[in-house]
């Protein structure tokens, strides 16, 4: 590679592979959820494969696809959603959560870490924002969508707590105990069909946004014209990775509370961050080679010397002009021109109304 080339080699490449690796870990998530909660006798390989086959098929599609996969299952996400919550309101207990902060802000803070990982991937939007034909919406829906994710997040972690717990920790997925707890007259039970439809839903929209991220940066980043031939290859590299990223589940949990955190923090805050001041340090600089001296003399006559010319014109001339009676005769000792002066004065407006 060009010497010239390598500063751009550098954050495209970390930023791509990070976003294979964060995606190999939500694949791998999901399989772990529907192999242990579902299908224990299937091995991981294939339920990871079958998923990231699917996804492959939508993204391949265009990134219209998922669009409209989100518009037309985000009603029946909170449908879903609110059928597990509403039944267990009755057996909530506020006792459960109760003493508030017995030890401190500090567990707190630490435990909303693992957190910071889920609202970090929201700047993952911003590589849709070219497709977006209303930009000036784009920021709107963002900050709603960050809304719903904190929302949601919140009521399902209370009405876990709430109903579990100092149990809730010893569960793997607890939300998931939450939905078999349901029991209405021994007919509206076993409702873990519906915490299951709602976590592949959310997992498929997820996913194909990274898959898409991924293959689009992977496409722009060779020159390619169509990021349509890599979709596959980059989806079984997407399987490997999935398979990779831990030999075990607890590993994997792990890790995520631990060293995931920091990297998916450098990768979708700090380094955009850091991209995002040099831009505009860049943008200023053009700005200040372009106008130069002009842009300089400019400023400084808005800054300093136009403000100070309506100063004297609007305080320091008025009592000038009412302290000295123009006659004639003090006209015609001016420069001896008593017709123009009195021409000038005649265009003077009328300053009676200060006092002098």
């Amino acid at each position: 590679m060009k010497s010239t080339q390598l500063g751009n080699f550098q954050p495209i490449i970390l930023r791509i592979f990070q976003s294979v690796l964060t995606n190999g870990i939500i694949v791998r998530e999901y399989g772990e959820f529907v192999v242990g909660a579902l299908f224990s006798n299937t091995p991981l390989i294939v339920v990871s494969g079958s998923m990231v086959l699917v996804y492959a098929i939508a993204v391949r599609g265009g990134v219209e696809i998922v669009g409209r996969f989100s518009d037309l299952f985000l009603p029946a996400f909170f449908i879903l959603f609110l059928l597990i919550i509403v039944p267990i309101i009755p057996d909530l207990r506020v006792a459960h959560m109760l003493p508030v902060m017995g030890e401190g802000i500090m567990p707190s803070i630490a435990g909303s870490l693992v957190l910071q990982i889920w609202f970090s991937e929201l700047l993952t939007a911003s590589f849709l924002l070219p497709f977006v034909s209303d930009q000036k919406k784009a920021a709107k829906s963002i900050s709603y969508t960050l809304l719903a994710v904190i929302l949601t997040l919140v009521v399902s972690n209370l009405a876990t707590l709430l109903l579990l717990g100092d149990l809730t920790g010893s569960y793997t997925y607890p939300f998931l105990i939450l939905a078999r707890y349901i029991n209405l007259a021994e007919f509206f039970t076993h409702l873990e069909a519906l915490f299951m439809a709602i976590w592949v839903l959310g997992a498929f929209v997820k996913i194909c946004v990274f898959y898409y991220v991924t293959v689009l940066g992977a496409a722009q980043w060779m020159n390619l014209s169509d990021y349509r031939p890599i979709v596959f290859p980059l989806g079984l590299l997407l399987t490997l990775f999935s398979i990779w990223v831990a030999p075990n589940y607890q590993k994997l949990t792990h890790a995520i509370s631990t060293s995931v955190i920091f990297a998916t923090l450098a990768m979708f805050v700090i380094v955009p961050g850091l991209l995002l001041c040099t831009a505009w340090v860049k943008k200023t600089d053009a700005c200040m080679k372009q106008f130069g001296k002009r842009f300089l003399a400019a400023a400084f006559v808005g800054r300093f010397v136009q403000p100070l010319k309506q100063f004297l014109w609007r305080v320091v001339r008025p009592p000038l002009f009412g302290i000295v009676h123009i006659r004639g005769d003090i006209a015609e000792a001016v420069d001896h021109k008593p017709k123009r002066f009195l021409e000038d004065v005649k265009s003077v407006p009328d300053f009676s109304r200060f006092q002098l």
